[in-house]
């Protein structure tokens, strides 16, 4: 089934079911509330980041693949520590 059927199935489904929870938090873009994730929550999103690195990596164009790694690197890269 392409994503975008997947996708239309799912944009219904209550947020307060599990499967609403995960593709809640596999469509985040917010950094705020990502930030705010647990440690389960931050493992279905990396998992779902890695997931479509694989799928990028087999598919994708270098643009798509840059694009995930600049994604990666603001959810998990390191904080800078302030100055002063």
């Amino acid at each position: 089934m392409p994503y975008s059927d997947w996708a239309q199935l799912v944009s219904g489904l209550m947020h307060d079911t599990p499967l609403g929870q995960v593709v809640q938090i596999r469509m985040e873009k917010d950094l705020k509330i990502i930030q705010k994730y647990s440690p389960y929550e931050r493992g279905v999103r990396a998992d779902w980041l890695c997931f479509k690195a694989e799928k990028l990596k087999n598919t994708g164009t270098m643009g798509d693949i840059e694009q995930l790694q600049a994604s990666f690197k603001k959810m998990f890269g390191k904080k800078e520590a302030p100055h002063g």
